[in-house]
């Protein structure tokens, strides 16, 4: 019904609604971030690094994207903003995000089989690729690290038996149940989704995928993703990108796969992947797994993973203290690069101080959310009335200067300036010989005519 609002209204949204920041080659700049609180967060984070014990918490960068601008940025020891660091099992949610673009795409579904796409897996024929993204395959895996290498069958992926095609090794493993209906997180499964992607997309594209279908249309330039012997993408563990490239990712997650005007990842696929695993059962892990990406929500009887952080948190995380925290609700994203070799980090602790560090406090903007509230509700309230307003200015300058020339008697400039309003008129004419007066304003037009010595004037239809 409104074809328009008032002025005030307009200069309220205005203000309320921010225009979206996006990086271009470098990140924009936000309002640097001081204080109790934000020392507090790096006497935690960049406490004093020992290099010949490796004890303790060792963090190499440190980097908060708030509202799509750089807020914060730290590093130390040899990381700089230009290093290309080892983000180990991030690399997993990386590959999430690039095979987020081919089902975009429609080259698969998620309850494809997985031997449509990699045919060693014939004898799991049950097993879809939703399984291998929820860590689901049934595969009897061993995720142990340095600390038990023997029995660990990622080490041995990575260094010995299965380097050279780690698909073929994790295929060769026997099961311990049926996919799909337990978790047991394994760097197998994503490495067999890898090897899945190279038949989804084909091996011509394959080895420039995650280039062209993710870190090019970021404008993430210095990606190394490292391959086995085959040409496989080694994508439980070998990615490497800055700080700054990688919050890109994270930037594209909390905005639900969009960027910029492009909707890189379907809605859908990012919903998946915050999604919990409906087969999690309470602290089998350190956090709740998702499509591929880490959760902090409440499941299964369990207190929430992270309960100083917003239950919308999610992360991509990996070894040895590698962490992307996406917080949508706060707008944040947190990338913190480490080489914590004892296990003294913990997502909590940081994520506490980074939320008393980096919340923002918003009074004023919540003061004019109210406001916006309330006028948007007189304006429903006022809408015929306001729908009639703009007519309003013209009617009654062309009826009330009508009465006042050609009732009153009055002369033509007094009777323009008894007419006069604040809101000035675009139009005005008056007809002598006819008696008849027409003016315009604010995208309308009234007339008023003499009818004659007993009638007077007369606004026409």
């Amino acid at each position: 019904m409104l074809k328009g609002l008032p002025l005030i209204f307009l200069l309220l949204l205005s203000f309320v609604t921010r225009a979206e920041q996006w990086p271009t080659e470098q990140w924009p700049s936000g309002p640097v971030i001081t204080g109790p609180a934000l020392q507090a967060l790096e006497q935690y984070a960049f406490a004093p690094r020992n290099d010949t014990t490796r004890q303790g918490i060792r963090t190499d960068a440190l980097l908060v994207i708030r509202d799509g601008q750089l807020i914060y940025e730290r590093y130390a020891g040899p990381t700089t903003a230009e290093t290309p660091h080892l983000t180990w099992s991030i690399s997993k949610s990386l590959m999430a995000s690039v095979m987020g673009v081919a089902y975009g795409e429609g080259l698969f579904k998620l309850q494809d089989p997985v031997q449509t796409f990699y045919p060693p897996l014939k004898k799991y024929p049950t097993m879809t690729l939703a399984d291998l993204l929820h860590w689901a395959s049934g595969i009897d895996w061993q995720e142990d690290y340095e600390y038990a290498p023997l029995k660990s069958s990622v080490v041995a992926m990575l260094y010995t038996r299965g380097r050279t095609d780690m698909g073929a090794f994790t295929v060769d493993h026997d099961s311990y149940t049926a996919p799909g209906q337990a978790f047991r997180y394994s760097s197998g499964d994503t490495n067999l989704l890898s090897a899945a992607l190279k038949t989804i997309v084909g091996p011509n594209r394959y080895a420039d995928y995650p280039w062209t279908a993710l870190f090019e249309p970021l404008g993430i330039r210095r990606a190394v993703w490292e391959t086995d012997a085959t040409g496989t993408f080694v994508a439980s563990s070998y990615a490497y990108l800055t700080a700054r490239d990688l919050a890109r990712v994270g930037l594209l997650m909390a905005r639900d796969g969009r960027w910029g005007d492009r909707q890189l990842l379907p809605k859908d696929w990012v919903a998946f992947n915050r999604e919990p695993f409906a087969h999690y059962r309470a602290n089998q892990d350190d956090a709740v797994p998702g499509g591929h990406w880490w959760l902090n929500r409440a499941v299964d009887g369990a207190a929430q993973p992270w309960p100083d952080a917003p239950a919308d948190t999610f992360a991509a995380l990996g070894h040895w203290g590698q962490a992307m925290y996406v917080i949508p609700s706060e707008n944040l994203v947190i990338v913190r690069y480490g080489d914590d070799r004892d296990g003294s980090y913990r997502h909590n602790e940081l994520l506490k101080l980074a939320m008393i560090g980096f919340f923002r406090r918003r009074p004023i903007c919540s003061l004019l959310l109210i406001l916006l509230l309330a006028l948007l509700g007189w304006i429903w309230h006022e809408r015929v009335a306001l729908w009639a307003f703009p007519g309003i200015i013209s009617a009654y300058t062309a009826k009330e200067y009508c009465s006042c020339r050609y009732v009153m008697n009055n002369d033509a400039e007094y009777c323009r300036g008894y007419v006069k309003q604040w809101l000035p008129t675009s139009g005005f004419t008056d007809d002598v010989a006819s008696k008849q007066v027409t003016v315009s304003g604010m995208g309308r037009s009234n007339n008023a005519s003499w009818i004659g010595e007993r009638q007077g004037c007369r606004l026409q239809q």
